[in-house]
């Protein structure tokens, strides 16, 4: 993950400014070992949540079409525990297909959305207070 990266890149520099020497290095930015996400979010006035994993710039190269899932929302604070096996590609999308472990290996952003089902304009809140994978 790119965050992953800078923090090394960060660490490396303190290294250095301090004349430390490296005995070993060990880096684990894979979080396809993970079998949740944990959504912390308040909503009022929508329906469901849209979770998108993508990987870009990490020799996964698609432009849309990444691995989705979908859940409902409750009024008020709730945590929702997301199955990352539940992540699928759209039905529409055409040629390239991808494992969502593959991207969760290489994971660089999350995008959430919402919407809702019957699609008549509303108005609502929506706070994500924290996303936590869990084992």
């Amino acid at each position: 993950m790119l965050g992953v990266r800078r923090q090394v890149e960060d660490c490396e520099r303190l290294i250095e400014r301090k004349g430390w020497e490296v005995a070993e290095r060990y880096v684990d930015d894979d979080v396809s070992a993970y079998k949740f996400l944990n959504v912390q979010a308040y909503a009022t006035g929508t329906s469901y949540m849209r979770v998108e994993i993508k990987s870009n710039g990490e020799q996964i190269n698609l432009h849309s079409g990444y691995p989705m899932t979908s859940f409902k929302l409750k009024e008020g604070f709730n945590v929702y525990k997301v199955p990352l096996s539940s992540f699928s590609q759209p039905a529409w999308v055409q040629g390239t297909r991808i494992d969502p472990e593959d991207i969760l290996k290489a994971l660089t952003s999350i995008t959430l959305s919402v919407f809702c089902d019957d699609c008549r304009p509303t108005s609502g809140t929506v706070v994500v207070d924290n996303l936590v994978f869990e084992k």
